[in-house]
């Protein structure tokens, strides 16, 4: 599983409904472990974090704008 950050003020935000939509929103072509990803992508959307914390940033930027928007990497984190 890819390393992130994902704050979360409400308690857990994971939920069948939450994985459902988070696996149709990923595209068609992004299968196997990707899948977790997308659900983490989701889950910090969700919860309303302001940053998604990886070093896997590519993995995430596939996954559209709203999440693009989101990933940084640590380095980035400590710059800002």
């Amino acid at each position: 599983m890819t390393p992130s950050a994902i704050p979360v003020k409400r308690g857990p935000c994971i939920s069948w409904a939450i994985t459902l939509e988070a696996l149709e929103a990923a595209s068609p072509t992004i299968v196997g472990n990707a899948a977790y990803d997308a659900l983490i992508a989701r889950c910090a959307i969700k919860a309303g974090a302001t940053v998604l914390l990886t070093w896997n940033v590519k993995h995430f930027m596939r996954l559209g704008s709203e999440v693009a928007r989101l990933v940084k990497t640590p380095a980035e984190l400590l710059r800002l």
